[in-house]
């Protein structure tokens, strides 16, 4: 709920039913946010997807792709979970999310020829690649700030089919939506 809610939801909970007319405040307050409140809904709902798909692989168990594949330690967990925050926070379209059996975690955005793809494999920092338009780029062991690095930021800003990213089944069952909700809100 956003300030201007809550504020009116507070006003018309002190003064009661006492003749005002309910429906044309609310009508009021949400024909003005309604666009913004269903986008932040739309956005939350994939990104809860991508939280829920993270949570799952705290409960992966080493040989878990039947080849070896290593569980992800929970330092790289959370600093996949921190970037996607950092994500979420700038509303940047929400990415797709993998995890490699050496232990990795990837988020990746692709449409037609165009790819980004931004990977976790130690504590505290991400390395990336994109592929746009031809231009091959990447940088490897950045710290992770609470600023998305420039040249990324650059690419995910100007990534032009925001719906086109191809939809990923996760291979991980993902486990219980009540756990999932409580990494959410676990600090970092």
């Amino acid at each position: 709920m956003n300030l201007s809610s809550a504020l009116v939801t507070t006003f018309l909970i002190s003064i009661g039913d006492n003749g005002i007319s309910h429906d044309s405040i609310i009508n009021d307050t949400q024909s003005k946010y309604c666009i913004e409140c269903e986008s932040n809904n739309k956005s939350n709902e994939k990104y809860l997807s991508v939280y829920t798909e993270l949570y799952s692989y705290k409960k992966l168990q080493n040989n878990w792709d039947g080849y070896g594949g290593i569980r992800p330690h929970d330092e790289i967990i959370n600093s996949a979970k921190k970037f996607i925050n950092i994500l979420k926070y700038n509303k940047i379209f929400e990415p797709k999310i993998m995890v490699s059996g050496n232990g990795e975690i990837g988020l990746f955005w692709k449409n037609q020829n165009n790819y980004i793809e931004v990977d976790f494999d130690e504590d505290g920092y991400l390395s990336f690649f994109y592929e746009i338009d031809g231009k091959v780029h990447g940088e490897d062991d950045i710290a992770i700030t609470e600023n998305i690095p420039y040249e990324l930021n650059y690419v995910l800003n100007s990534f032009k089919n925001k719906n086109s990213t191809k939809n990923n089944s996760s291979i991980i069952s993902s486990g219980n939506f009540q756990d999932s909700i409580s990494f959410l809100t676990e600090t970092i």
